[in-house]
């Protein structure tokens, strides 16, 4: 069982990271840029591979400075 959140930077409203958590308390990541164009929304994916949108492991220790000054909730 895993829960999703997701954040937007709140200097650049393109941004955003989700954060998946799973019940044993690990906590994996990934971040991506949401564009609305008149064609539909397009997502690109940063940090993987092909554009895939995979996580990436991460302690919440780390990230939690990061999300706190520099995203909000969505």
């Amino acid at each position: 069982m895993s829960t999703i959140t997701t954040y937007q930077n709140k200097r650049n409203p393109h941004k955003f990271i989700q954060v998946k958590r799973y019940a044993r308390g690990e906590y994996w990541f990934r971040q991506f840029i949401k564009t609305e164009t008149d064609r539909g929304t397009i997502i690109n994916y940063m940090g993987t591979r092909r554009n895939s949108g995979a996580f990436h492991k991460n302690g919440i220790r780390s990230m939690r400075q990061v999300l706190t000054e520099d995203y909000a909730i969505v």
